[in-house]
């Protein structure tokens, strides 16, 4: 009985994992990415929907009409999610991707120096006064 119950969860998560949507490539902001949806022609695709920052508070869509070769360039980095919808307004499939940035973000190294900073000149200054005799 054990047997069948890991046998169905297996099939179960074989099928539900299958997608046409699946791809490799990987997103750098501001760099233009060419991406093969050939594979999804045959299911009548009406447009691409881009979203940045799923599931958060700061959601911003863009949509582009449907090719088959898409040429995606990253407003900003973070994480985005595919949506490729058909002619009736279902969802075909959905990609969740990250976006990395071209180089080192300087402002977020600033602010880990001064916050470093910060941090050690109190870790310094309470030391001394409470070694102080």
């Amino acid at each position: 009985m054990i047997k069948f119950f890991f046998l169905f969860i297996f099939m179960f998560s074989f099928f539900l994992g299958a997608s046409d949507c699946d791809f490799s490539e990987s997103f750098t902001k501001g760099k233009e990415t060419m991406i093969d949806l050939s594979s999804l022609s045959e299911r009548n695709p009406l447009n691409i929907r881009v979203v940045y920052g799923p599931d958060s508070d700061t959601v911003r869509e863009s949509i582009f009409p449907f090719s088959e070769t898409f040429k995606f360039v990253p407003e900003r980095a973070g994480i985005i999610e595919l949506i490729i919808d058909d002619m009736d307004g279902e969802q075909i499939c959905s990609v969740k991707r990250s976006v990395y940035f071209d180089g080192l973000p300087l402002t977020g190294i600033l602010i880990f120096l001064f916050a470093g900073s910060f941090l050690f000149t109190g870790t310094f200054l309470s030391l001394k006064n409470a070694l102080k005799d």
